[in-house]
């Protein structure tokens, strides 16, 4: 088998990414505008369409917030343009201010939303369940199964779009994203003409009693979504009619499902719904899957929504079926769902009350299988990171003043962790700002410092900072800006200079626009320059009576190594003179930085030359003149 690339123009197979399938999806659609701001699960969508906007002739964008993205390309789809925004859950609550209204106006065009929720989580400060969105603002989603039905799915669901003129939501979790496999192709679809926009006040601008005139024509379009859901060609059963018991397979749990039924010693008793359309439900085909059971367990990821819903339809549908899942407990309460977890839960159902009356031939148990004992780690900044600079001379200020360290989103509250234990909060985008405000107001002591990354700055903080500077609130904020989003995979943020498709564009420098909101006091430096210099920058700033900013720029490591590689240039590196090295650990203890070993038969501290990026902040900080610059070998 002949693979193709995944920017193929015409039909073959390529190996993909759920994410990428998605992004090949909306290319065989013919979108026209995607927008997104990078979030973990769901960066890599926006980053493949990057990858072909220019040779499929589409606009793509990183926008400093999800709200914006949503904006975007929902004004691109009102315009007749097939648009498409994605985010992660977390992304997807900004959304749903315009959200609301959106659904009133409809849209000209198809306009999907991808949300790619994290149910572990892995690289999120909370698991929030997006389908509460769908069902607030009562629209389509579909939840794909495979890696395959995320490209198919979809291509449908600007279909789907488009004939209803409403926005349609995809909903996927980590797995799915993350999966890969090989997928089929289709060709593109040719992009559009130029968009247009017919003006229409009554539709278009929403004041209230215009929203109450959209209103009635909305609720008639619920009867063609209901229809849709009976007809949703991803929706499917498995099984026999007469096994006794049904697994309601939401989504990307499918996959786990099918093995874990197949890992039951009477896979034939039970029966399999694959229910890709999950709002709204296909009341009809549910009905009748749930009229020929006995039992009914649902497999959801995260909240027990469609149990709930499924409870509801059979009651007043007459149907005694027991209905389980993470509701009732048999599955899990939180955590992601596995296969190990399915077949738990499938032995579970057997054992709750009136199911050992009604169903026959219970599932032994399962032995579980134990994975072998891991030493846990700390995740830690990179060997080189500028921030460990920044938080040093952070935690040397505070050390010295007292008060408050409020954390924000991004690689850089890594900084939480041992050795540096720098932040006090860490909560939402943006937080770090508006709670140092809040810690002023509340008359705690000492330094109140803010600390905020470059990118996250854009996408939530300056708001904040007004606030700061309308209060006059007694706050220090420390911008440590590395030019890029990192975290997510070192997008382009608006300090970097380049766009989402690498094409160069206006650097927005922080220092500006914290002058231009009125912060008086603003102050750069380069945190790995010199440490000492960095404190004495953020004594002045705290001194200051009033809201000041210190901007903390130096590139991400991991961007300079790479910079390095393609131009074949050797970093510096550093080595410990033995000699003068006490052992002392002030370097390993206060710097956390990776490339620093301690090695216990000789009682000193060596630098590993592999990791070490020639950074100098161990030599900075060394009091012992023990670390100095040696030359690279390779």
């Amino acid at each position: 088998m002949q693979v193709s690339s995944l920017d193929s123009e015409a039909e073959g197979v390529a190996i993909a990414l759920g994410n990428e399938a998605i992004a090949r999806g909306a290319e065989e659609a013919g979108v026209d505008v995607a927008t997104a701001y990078p979030g973990t699960p769901s960066s890599e969508v926006l980053e493949t369409l990057a990858r072909h906007a220019k040779k499929f002739g589409f606009h793509v964008e990183w926008s400093t917030n999800e709200m914006v993205a949503f904006e975007v390309a929902y004004a691109a789809a009102l315009a007749g343009k097939r648009a498409m925004t994605i985010a992660k859950h977390l992304g997807t609550y900004w959304m749903v201010d315009p959200l609301m209204v959106a659904v009133l106006t409809g849209v000209n065009a198809g306009f999907v939303i991808v949300s790619a929720d994290d149910t572990h989580p892995y690289s999120s400060q909370n698991t929030g369940d997006t389908r509460y969105i769908t069902r607030m603002a009562r629209l389509p989603e579909v939840e794909p199964a495979t890696v395959q039905e995320a490209k198919d799915a979809t291509k449908w669901a600007f279909e789907l779009s488009e004939r209803l003129g409403l926005p349609v939501f995809v909903r996927l979790t980590h797995r799915l994203a993350h999966a890969r496999t090989a997928i089929t192709l289709s060709p593109i679809s040719p992009r559009r003409g130029p968009g247009s926009f017919k003006k229409n006040d009554d539709r278009y601008v929403m004041v209230a009693a215009n929203v109450r005139k959209r209103q009635p024509g909305f609720e008639e379009l619920q009867k063609q979504i209901l229809s849709v859901s009976e007809s949703c060609p991803f929706n499917k059963v498995e099984g026999s009619n007469d096994a006794p018991v049904g697994v309601v397979a939401c989504g990307g749990t499918y996959q786990f499902v099918r093995e874990a039924v197949s890992k039951l010693p009477n896979p034939e008793n039970i029966a399999i719904f694959k229910l890709a359309m999950t709002n709204p439900l296909p009341q009809g085909k549910l009905i009748e899957f749930m009229s020929n059971r006995k039992l009914v367990l649902v497999v959801e990821e995260v909240e027990p929504i469609v149990e709930v819903e499924l409870r509801s339809l059979a009651q007043s549908s007459g149907i005694n079926a027991l209905i389980l899942g993470r509701g009732t407990g048999t599955m899990p309460r939180y955590g992601e769902i596995t296969t190990d977890s399915i077949i738990k839960g499938i032995t579970k159902a057997f054992e709750v009350g009136a199911a050992k009356a009604v169903v026959s031939d219970p599932p032994a148990q399962i032995s579980e299988q134990k994975l072998a004992d891991v030493e846990n780690r700390y995740p830690y900044l990179c060997a080189g990171c500028p921030h460990a600079a920044s938080y040093l001379a952070i935690k040397r200020v505070i050390r010295k003043h007292g008060g408050v360290v409020a954390g924000d989103r991004g690689c850089y509250n890594q900084g939480v962790n041992p050795p540096l234990r720098a932040l006090d909060t860490c909560v939402s985008m943006g937080a770090s700002i508006s709670m140092a405000v809040g810690f002023e107001r509340a008359g705690v002591k000492g330094a109140i410092i803010a600390v905020i990354g470059d990118s996250t700055f854009f996408h939530a903080g300056i708001p904040a900072l007004i606030d700061a500077v309308m209060d006059n609130a007694h706050i220090t904020v420390a911008v440590l800006d590395n030019r890029w989003t990192a975290m997510t995979g070192h997008q382009p943020s608006p300090s970097t200079g380049i766009n989402a498709m690498g094409e160069v564009s206006p650097s927005i420098m922080v220092e500006d626009v914290a002058k231009a909101v009125g912060v008086k006091k603003v102050i750069t430096v380069d945190p790995l320059e010199d440490i000492k210099h960095s404190e004495a920058a953020l004594e002045e700033a705290i001194a200051y009576p009033g809201p000041s900013v210190v901007v903390f720029r130096h590139e991400c490591a991991l961007q300079i190594e790479r910079d390095a590689r393609r131009k074949g240039i050797k970093l510096p590196l550093y080595e410990v003179d033995p000699e003068k090295c006490t052992g002392c650990r002030l370097c390993v203890l206060e710097t956390g930085c990776p490339a620093l070993i301690f090695d216990y038969s000789t009682r000193k501290v060596i630098i590993n030359p592999d990791e070490c990026t020639g950074c100098s902040l161990c030599a900075q900080d060394c009091p012992f003149d023990a670390i100095h610059l040696t030359e690279r070998k390779r």
